[in-house]
């Protein structure tokens, strides 16, 4: 067993080092091969979350492991930056545990790192970092001041709770303040949509150790970093045929340099009980999935375009209106040869009418 002081010592320096003492330690192999263009492999993102502690945000594909890959940074924080408080916090209590419940497998028997009894709700280590485990909520979120924040399907947020979560962080000694934001990107419009369109219309700076100082909106922003099934399925072996596989015109052989641990026959599996459009949000992240829609069809590279404002056409306002769910309004025109163009919305949830 080996104590915390000697574990600081052999504290990694680079990507690779850092990939070797996860899988010595800890008993996992994080992939680490990018496979999709413009995709990322989940050690980037460890790799980010452990030398640079900058707010990231993190796209990932169903049961792409983003939850294990967390848990992992979770205790890398605890261990190499101590002492130093972080917060995981979950859509659901559910949701949090289960980051909580990896953290633990990985404590079992090396009680001599922990500072008392592990509970489902907080960690303590004997280096002075501590590690809570709560769901969203107003009451959890309001007047924390940690040094890490870990959102897991921060799709499932309130966007209240959402707001408030940017004003927790506090750097301390050599642990930077910093948010780290993990999901599917599960419905059009909702926050994680809006965050990775945010993220890749203004991508903010790389930064490496302790940020000199910037302006305020070079500060700004998180960096996203995604991957979907090809970043973490398993190699394909070469007795598997591409001719008449259910996954061929996805993979276009992309598996068969897999270096992951999910199952061929678990996507084959989940492709096959699922809708197109649902197996390409949720696996293949290309995009938000639009089932809930009431056009399902509609799409934003086909349907979305710059209009302008024409005096002459007759110009509308369309508001449905909502507390819970927002309340919208649209501002429509409808041209001569009855096309409807939507000039501008606006959508608010949980306002008062008098506030609107």
């Amino acid at each position: 067993m080996t104590d915390l002081s000697e574990l600081v010592a052999r504290r990694p320096t680079n990507a690779t080092q850092l990939h070797r003492f996860v899988k010595e330690t800890f008993g996992y192999e994080i992939p680490r091969r990018r496979v999709c263009p413009h995709h990322a492999a989940p050690l980037e993102y460890l790799a980010a979350s452990f030398f640079s502690q900058e707010d990231l945000l993190i796209w990932a594909s169903r049961g792409g492991g983003k939850t294990l890959v967390a848990a992992v940074a979770t205790l890398l924080d605890a261990v190499f930056h101590a002492p130093t408080d972080i917060v995981v916090l979950g859509g659901s209590f559910d949701q949090s545990d289960r980051l909580g419940e990896y953290v633990r497998r990985m404590l079992d028997g090396r009680d001599d790192w922990l500072d008392g009894r592990m509970t489902r709700e907080r960690i303590r280590f004997s280096n002075g970092s501590r590690i809570r485990i709560v769901p969203q909520s107003q009451r959890a979120i309001r007047g924390l001041h940690v040094q890490k924040i870990r959102c897991d399907e921060a799709d499932l947020f309130d966007p209240d709770v959402w707001r408030a979560v940017q004003f927790t962080t506090r750097s301390a000694g050599e642990s930077r303040g910093s948010i780290e934001v993990l999901s599917t990107l599960h419905r059009s419009g909702g926050l994680m949509d809006q965050l990775v369109s945010e993220a890749r219309r203004e991508p903010p700076p790389r930064r490496r150790g302790r940020p000199r100082s910037r302006s305020p909106r070079a500060l700004a922003g998180y960096r996203l970093l995604n991957w979907c099934l090809w970043e973490v399925i398993e190699r394909c072996p070469a007795w598997r045929r591409c001719e008449g596989c259910p996954l061929e015109n996805d993979c276009g052989g992309l598996a068969r340099k897999g270096t992951g641990y999910f199952r061929i026959d678990d996507a084959i599996a989940i492709q096959a009980r699922s809708s197109r459009v649902a197996w390409e949000a949720e696996m293949l992240c290309r995009g938000a999935g639009r089932d809930w829609l009431v056009l399902p069809e509609f799409d934003p590279a086909r349907h979305v375009a710059k209009v302008e404002y024409c005096a002459a056409w007759p110009l509308y306002r369309a508001i449905d209106f909502g507390y819970r769910n927002p309340l919208v309004c649209l501002w429509v025109q409808l041209t001569p040869d009855g096309h409807v163009h939507v000039l501008d919305e606006y959508a608010h949830a949980q306002l008062p009418l008098a506030r609107h």
